[in-house]
């Protein structure tokens, strides 16, 4: 993807991070049964891989394009984020790792990428 992205676009110079997918059940009240369990493991994961893993991931891709053309990562989290509704949960908590967790993972003093979060 990211070879295909370089081929058609050239030089790398901003990535945009917005995905998101939630469930809008509450956590603790969609675990009816051992059988829920499993289910709403199965959401988590998919939750987390979609708007954590997949921002780590495509970052991770690109970061030296980005070193290299003094590029910028733009970050569009959520209000969530700040402000959880009972029914999304997994979505904010979700969110406030995005939020927090990808500046401190790239980050590094030798090499300044601009990070702006919205």
């Amino acid at each position: 993807m990211t070879q295909y992205a370089r081929k058609i676009l050239g030089a790398i110079d901003t990535l945009i991070l917005n995905s998101g997918m939630l469930n809008t059940l509450p956590f603790l009240d969609s675990i009816q049964n051992e059988n829920d369990e499993r289910e709403m493991f199965d959401i988590i994961e998919s939750i987390f891989r979609s708007n954590v893993m997949g921002h780590i991931y495509i970052t991770s891709c690109l970061l030296k394009d980005l070193i290299q053309t003094k590029g910028r990562i733009v970050v569009i989290s959520s209000v969530a984020a700040k402000i959880p509704a009972p029914t999304r949960t997994l979505y904010a908590s979700s969110k406030v790792n995005v939020s927090f967790s990808l500046s401190f993972l790239f980050f590094s003093p030798s090499r300044l990428l601009i990070f702006r979060f919205v």
